[in-house]
């Protein structure tokens, strides 16, 4: 067998050196390169933890004068985090052995089958698993990160049940339930029916498109303190720990939809002003100037003067009356 070239760190937790010796005799018949490093004690092996980091698998036989059987595998597991364990038992120990692994043991090697061949194999296995993992859990980190940083509220719930499943800290923020709220009810049940949306005016909806507000698909949904959200969303299939689920990224536009509203309803009463100074005021304003033309009539007798005095004076109230409404409407604005 060609002998592996590249430089490996390797540290043998053994207090039996007949089975070091033998160990280290394999290692050596399939490495060119070898940094060995054997312990015997666990004490010694917790002081070696900082530089764990330098290693690239550590051997580790289940019994130790000062610690031994699953104490000294969760331990280990505990300290080692960032390498492979393998452990080393004998056929006495096997069914530890195999319930180490459920505690977190990379694999065991019965030291009665030991030899180089497996010892090879073995190492090259559970350097690249290893390696494989950590890249997954990275990997997973990473998007559980995005998922749970995103500004906008992100929901995932059963595409079946509809039930939720997960949310991050922005759709806790705007929705103000509790996560373990969330898991409790149905994306069903944060949707209000329709009618509630009726509410929003037609050009909120149908805006120019090169507004920034301009909206479409907008949805109502409703928090848990009763409050009336405008939403856009979007929806895509994804698999949540082997569950098939949607995602849900939300984006709030209570605000600016409220603020339209607002523009809107100054409008209407914009149009209401520029409608009465253009038809209900014009009409007393006709009937002053007619009365007018009137008293310049020097035919006209005493009487007719008088009458049309008083039209005047009624006209004048009217208009005056009609700028008090103008006015009133102004300062809604």
């Amino acid at each position: 067998m060609t002998k592996e070239k590249k430089l490996y760190k390797i540290m043998v937790v053994e207090d039996n050196l007949g089975d070091f010796v033998l160990l280290e005799e394999y290692l050596h018949d399939s490495f060119l390169r070898l940094e060995i490093v054997n312990v015997t004690h666990f004490k010694e092996l917790e002081q070696t933890q900082n530089d764990a980091i330098n290693f690239d698998i550590l051997f580790l036989d289940l019994n130790l004068p000062d610690k031994r059987g699953i104490d000294l595998v969760n331990a280990c597991v505990a300290l080692f985090k960032n390498i492979p364990i393998v452990v080393l038992t004998g056929y006495t120990d096997f069914e530890l052995a195999k319930q180490s692994m459920s505690a977190g043991i990379s694999d065991y090697l019965l030291k009665e089958d030991l030899n180089a061949t497996t010892l090879y194999k073995c190492i090259i296995y559970n350097i690249e698993r290893h390696r494989n993992v950590k890249e997954i859990k990275d990997s997973e980190q990473y998007y559980a990160d995005l998922f749970h940083l995103s500004p906008n509220p992100l929901l995932v719930y059963d595409e079946k049940s509809m039930f939720i499943l997960d949310v991050n800290d922005a759709a806790i923020a705007t929705y103000h339930y509790k996560l373990e709220e969330f898991k409790n009810i149905k994306i069903t049940d944060l949707q209000v029916e329709n009618k509630l949306c009726e509410e929003i005016d037609e050009n909120v909806i149908l805006l120019n498109n090169d507004s920034k507000f301009a909206i479409s698909n907008l949805e109502c949904h409703l928090s848990k303190n009763g409050e009336l959200l405008y939403i856009a969303s979007k929806k895509n299939k994804i698999i949540y720990k082997s569950t098939n689920a949607v995602i849900l990224s939300v984006e709030n536009l209570t605000k600016e939809i409220l603020y339209i509203q607002s523009i809107n309803s100054q409008n209407k009463k914009l149009k209401q002003i520029a409608w009465m100074q253009s038809h209900i005021v014009r009409a007393p304003v006709a009937r002053i100037m007619g009365l007018v033309n009137i008293l310049s009539d020097e035919t006209a007798d005493k009487k007719d003067q008088n009458n049309v005095f008083k039209m005047i004076h009624q006209t004048a109230t009217e208009l005056d009356d009609v700028i008090k409404q103008i006015v009133q409407k102004s300062n809604q604005v």
